[in-house]
């Protein structure tokens, strides 16, 4: 990741509601569009099982397997590569644990699943010492709305008493005996400061199509999230890139999200 994307605080910072960071891209070489596409499938299905399935299945029915969870068409998941790269920014450049990747429990390849895009966190050895909630939004054409959207969906998962990711990444820790699990349930019993809460707008666009008019608007809408990071990827030609990435992986059509 560090060989594409540079993370730099924007300084002076003219909003009051939340920061902003934005990441300066590097040309893509072949190299980084390979580690993106490994993204990409990872997203999907853990490789530790594709690793072991490879011992014991033929190459036909290993592909079939990768074909089951690897969408054959996204509707309204273009954004699956802005999560995916949320993901890898949090982990790699910020030094976080995404300890589960919500897109790995899709039944299919062309499922979505509801709630907040990731949930990330820092520990030490006995507690959790942040819990960051994570919406990606990504967008090919003018959208100015778009960061008011990702705004609403981290408000809504985060006002709720017990957050619905919070459940479903416990319980899948829980499930695979990680011990993880106890400490996002002690943070659970003790959240009503929400102290430890954190939250991650992360908006990646087409670089023609970018505007700070987008950060303008978020900050017009009145604000309950006390520390909200908004982190800006402006990409040339990323309707172009993503379709070349998820068409590595087979996929032949891709239906943008579409704006309220």
């Amino acid at each position: 990741m560090e060989r594409w994307l540079t993370p730099q605080d924007r300084s002076p910072n003219s909003y009051r509601t939340f920061t902003v960071i934005d990441y300066l891209t590097k040309p893509i070489t072949d190299d980084v569009k390979n580690y993106l596409c490994e993204l990409l499938k990872q997203n999907r299905i853990n490789p530790a099982f594709l690793e072991a399935a490879k011992k014991r299945l033929s190459w036909h029915k290993l592909k079939l397997v990768e074909q089951a969870k690897i969408p054959n068409q996204l509707t309204v998941q273009r954004g699956d590569f802005g999560e995916a790269v949320a993901t890898a920014v949090l982990v790699k450049l910020h030094g976080y644990r995404v300890p589960v990747q919500k897109l790995r429990f899709a039944v299919t390849g062309n499922q979505s699943l509801p709630s907040t895009d990731v949930l990330a966190v820092k520990e030490n050895s006995n507690r959790l010492t942040e819990v960051c909630f994570v919406e990606s939004k990504l967008r090919t054409t003018t959208a100015k709305q778009a960061a008011v959207q990702g705004y609403k969906q981290l408000e809504h998962d985060q006002s709720l008493f017990v957050p619905h990711m919070i459940v479903f990444v416990a319980e899948r820790l829980f499930e695979a005996g990680d011990p993880m699990a106890d400490k996002l349930l002690d943070y659970l019993n003790s959240r009503e400061d929400m102290n430890l809460d954190t939250s991650s707008l992360n908006l990646f666009f087409d670089d023609s199509v970018w505007t700070d008019e987008l950060l303008e608007n978020l900050e017009a809408v009145p604000s309950k999230l006390p520390r909200l990071t908004t982190r800006v990827v402006r990409v040339k030609e990323l309707a172009a890139l993503t379709n070349e990435l998820f068409g590595h992986l087979g996929v032949e059509h891709i239906i943008d999200e579409e704006d309220e």
